[in-house]
């Protein structure tokens, strides 16, 4: 089967796969070949120049990518073919021909007018070609650089790759060297990820698996690695925000697939995304850059247990007392109640049931299991008087009396949910003026009973 054949066969493969995935899927990819025809492009390669080569399966390629699917858009920028080596033009590029989905025709007979000559300016190339893609939603960027040297105008390639990422064009292009020695591939290291021509065939090689690679959608898998760091907690939500401007980008559930593994993702490559995983407190991973065209693993420790809140008498359904779960500087995390249980990381949690009189305690969340706390179903207090006056409720608490509670103006029938337990009022009418006329009645609350106390 012919090469090119070959290559067409593997995009059309690549885009029948990508119809079955719902989380992305591009309107249009584009690709800009960002081409060398500096004065070294004429130097020998496999036997003949290096610009012939590139020029023949550079044309090559293009025919094939016309015929494989029109939302394929191709453009081409230049540089060091407009001013001889002498001039040192550090500005000696240009987009040659813009984005389009049927412009084969059109790169190769521009590429046969070209003649290689000036320097090699990449940085300043790839920096104006962020504004060589046209800005429309849904589109998938990719540059692919194919050059036989370095630098040589002096710019920083690492400034060049973070100033293309915080633009969304691409975070790696892709860079193809032409006989580059081996000491200086180590230049593009922060850039993107290089690949090395050495002879012809291997050049066909090397471009086909990068063409490939930008056209092929992006994979990616999210680990949640449980207490024995193993990627079995599911089921949570998780939010990927784009890191550059904090735009929600996904919001997707968590899972596993029929054989208990994380499930694939099809993700837009370009930029940096910030995960939240929404656990309870939440796991936030920043900074995220994905490898376009191949299966991307994000691992996230995430070991998570349940606390279970239930009242001593057997409770079924949820109990409406709101419990507060704080971490260790005491911020509310989330709200329970009585009679539910809920997931938390592992980890120390500050509680508080918001009972009369309210209960504090530290609970430990141990990853894998359930953690049991018990809490007493309050009684009820009954109070009825046929009297105007002010009163409060109060509890024993190491030898000194605790308020529980307040009433500012006690009513003919006052109803009061407590936790079991010794309990004392204290209250004066209003008819009775002074002090020395206050009254105290001890009293008792059981568990799921009501106390009537008649002052």
């Amino acid at each position: 089967m012919p090469k090119a054949m070959l290559l067409v066969l593997v995009i059309l493969s690549s885009f029948s796969l990508a119809a079955q995935q719902e989380k992305f899927q591009p309107k249009t990819q584009r690709i800009l070949f960002v081409l060398d025809a500096s004065g070294s492009m004429y130097e020998t390669f496999d036997g003949a120049n290096r610009w012939e080569i590139s020029k023949k399966l550079l044309g090559q390629l293009v025919d094939s990518l016309n015929q494989a699917n029109p939302r394929i858009e191709i453009g081409l920028r230049v540089f060091g073919h407009q001013s001889p080596k002498e001039q040192k033009n550090c500005q000696d590029s240009k987009l040659e021909v813009p984005f389009g989905a049927r412009n084969a025709a059109q790169i190769k007979a521009l590429l046969a007018r070209i003649t290689p000559q000036g320097w090699t300016p990449i940085a300043y190339s790839l920096r104006n070609s962020v504004d060589d893609f046209p800005v429309t939603q849904g589109s998938v960027n990719s540059i692919i650089l194919i050059t036989d040297g370095l630098e040589t105008c002096g710019a920083n390639l690492c400034d060049v790759a973070q100033f293309l990422a915080d633009r969304r064009i691409t975070v790696k292009p892709f860079i193809i060297g032409l006989g580059l020695k081996k000491d200086d591939r180590k230049h593009f290291d922060c850039l993107g990820t290089y690949f090395d021509a050495s002879t012809e065939s291997n050049f066909k090689s090397v471009l086909d698996t990068v063409v490939s690679r930008s056209l092929t959608l992006t994979t990616v898998q999210i680990n949640l690695l449980d207490g024995n760091n193993q990627p079995k907690e599911t089921n949570v939500e998780i939010s990927l925000y784009d890191h550059y401007n904090g735009a929600l980008l996904y919001n997707f559930i968590h899972s596993l697939d029929n054989k208990g593994r994380p499930d694939t993702l099809k993700l837009d490559p370009m930029g940096s995304y910030d995960m939240y995983v929404h656990t309870i407190p939440p796991l936030i991973k920043n900074g995220i850059i994905l490898e376009p065209g191949l299966h991307n693993i994000i691992t996230q420790p995430c070991a998570q247990g349940n606390i279970r809140f239930r009242d001593n008498m057997g409770g079924q359904g949820p109990l409406g007392i709101p419990i507060l779960i704080g971490d260790a500087n005491g911020s509310t995390l989330y709200q329970q109640l009585v009679n539910t249980e809920t997931k938390y990381l592992a980890g120390k949690y500050k509680v508080e049931v918001l009972t009369l009189p309210r209960l504090s305690m530290t609970v430990e969340v141990t990853a894998g299991t359930t953690k049991d706390v018990i809490i007493e179903k309050p009684g009820t207090l009954q109070t009825i008087t046929d009297k105007k006056g002010v009163a409060a409720i109060f509890r024993m608490v190491d030898g000194q009396l605790e308020q529980v509670r307040e009433f500012k103006r006690i009513n003919a029938k006052e109803y009061t949910d407590l936790l079991p337990g010794d309990y004392i009022i204290i209250y004066r009418w209003d008819h009775k003026k002074y002090s020395i006329h206050t009254d105290q009645t001890k009293f008792k609350i059981q568990s799921g009973s009501t106390t009537i106390l008649a002052l």
